[in-house]
Protein backbone atom coordinates (compact mmCIF):
# COMPACT_ATOMS: atom_id res chain seq x y z
CA UNK A 1 0.00 0.00 0.00
CA UNK A 2 1.63 3.29 -0.72
CA UNK A 3 0.74 6.44 1.11
CA UNK A 4 -1.90 9.13 -0.72
CA UNK A 5 -3.14 12.39 0.35
CA UNK A 6 -7.03 13.69 1.22
CA UNK A 7 -5.90 15.64 -1.87
CA UNK A 8 -6.36 12.47 -4.23
CA UNK A 9 -10.09 12.55 -3.37
CA UNK A 10 -12.23 13.16 -6.68
CA UNK A 11 -15.25 15.21 -6.83
CA UNK A 12 -17.32 12.10 -7.62
CA UNK A 13 -16.28 8.40 -6.68
CA UNK A 14 -18.26 5.26 -6.01
CA UNK A 15 -18.30 3.62 -2.63
CA UNK A 16 -18.94 -0.47 -2.57
CA UNK A 17 -20.30 -2.18 -0.06
CA UNK A 18 -19.30 -6.25 -0.73
CA UNK A 19 -19.51 -9.31 1.57
CA UNK A 20 -15.82 -10.16 1.73
CA UNK A 21 -13.60 -6.83 1.51
CA UNK A 22 -10.41 -9.42 1.19
CA UNK A 23 -11.91 -10.99 -1.66
CA UNK A 24 -12.97 -8.02 -3.13
CA UNK A 25 -9.77 -6.09 -3.55
CA UNK A 26 -7.93 -9.25 -4.62
CA UNK A 27 -10.35 -9.47 -7.21
CA UNK A 28 -9.88 -5.57 -8.64
CA UNK A 29 -6.19 -6.32 -8.09
CA UNK A 30 -6.79 -9.13 -10.49
CA UNK A 31 -9.17 -7.70 -13.01
CA UNK A 32 -8.03 -4.05 -13.12
CA UNK A 33 -4.53 -3.92 -11.73
CA UNK A 34 -6.31 -2.01 -8.63
CA UNK A 35 -3.84 -0.17 -5.90
CA UNK A 36 -4.78 -0.58 -2.94
CA UNK A 37 -3.78 2.07 -0.60
CA UNK A 38 -5.76 2.38 2.40
CA UNK A 39 -7.29 -0.44 4.60
CA UNK A 40 -9.22 0.17 8.57
CA UNK A 41 -9.48 -3.66 9.41
CA UNK A 42 -12.66 -4.70 11.98
CA UNK A 43 -11.38 -5.32 15.23
CA UNK A 44 -10.56 -8.62 15.24
CA UNK A 45 -8.53 -8.01 12.06
CA UNK A 46 -10.91 -10.53 10.13
CA UNK A 47 -12.72 -7.89 8.30
CA UNK A 48 -12.44 -4.74 6.31
CA UNK A 49 -14.50 -1.79 7.72
CA UNK A 50 -12.46 0.97 4.99
CA UNK A 51 -10.59 0.61 2.21
CA UNK A 52 -9.89 2.78 -0.50
CA UNK A 53 -7.58 1.94 -3.84
CA UNK A 54 -7.12 3.44 -7.36
CA UNK A 55 -8.18 1.93 -10.70
CA UNK A 56 -6.55 3.85 -13.46
CA UNK A 57 -6.18 6.92 -11.02
CA UNK A 58 -9.52 6.88 -10.14
CA UNK A 59 -10.36 6.36 -6.52
CA UNK A 60 -12.87 3.82 -5.10
CA UNK A 61 -13.81 2.96 -1.48
CA UNK A 62 -15.49 -0.36 0.26
CA UNK A 63 -16.57 -1.44 2.97
CA UNK A 64 -18.10 -4.68 4.34
CA UNK A 65 -21.65 -4.83 4.81
CA UNK A 66 -22.86 -4.55 8.36
CA UNK A 67 -26.18 -5.39 8.63
CA UNK A 68 -25.72 -5.73 12.61
CA UNK A 69 -25.21 -1.63 12.84
CA UNK A 70 -28.72 0.44 12.42
CA UNK A 71 -26.96 2.93 9.41
CA UNK A 72 -24.71 0.03 8.14
CA UNK A 73 -25.09 -0.90 4.40
CA UNK A 74 -25.71 -4.49 3.11
CA UNK A 75 -23.55 -6.44 -0.03
CA UNK A 76 -25.54 -6.55 -3.46
CA UNK A 77 -26.96 -10.53 -2.47
CA UNK A 78 -28.33 -8.81 0.69
CA UNK A 79 -30.34 -6.31 -0.36
CA UNK A 80 -31.33 -7.93 -4.05
CA UNK A 81 -29.41 -5.23 -5.98
CA UNK A 82 -26.59 -2.18 -5.90
CA UNK A 83 -25.51 -1.09 -2.28
CA UNK A 84 -23.41 1.62 -4.44
CA UNK A 85 -23.01 5.07 -3.42
CA UNK A 86 -21.50 7.88 -5.16
CA UNK A 87 -20.14 10.18 -3.27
Amino acid sequence: MTNRSADDFAPIMPYLTVEDGHAALAFYERAFAAETVHIVPTEDGDGILHARFFVNGAMVMLCEETPDIPTGAGSPRSVGGTPVTIR
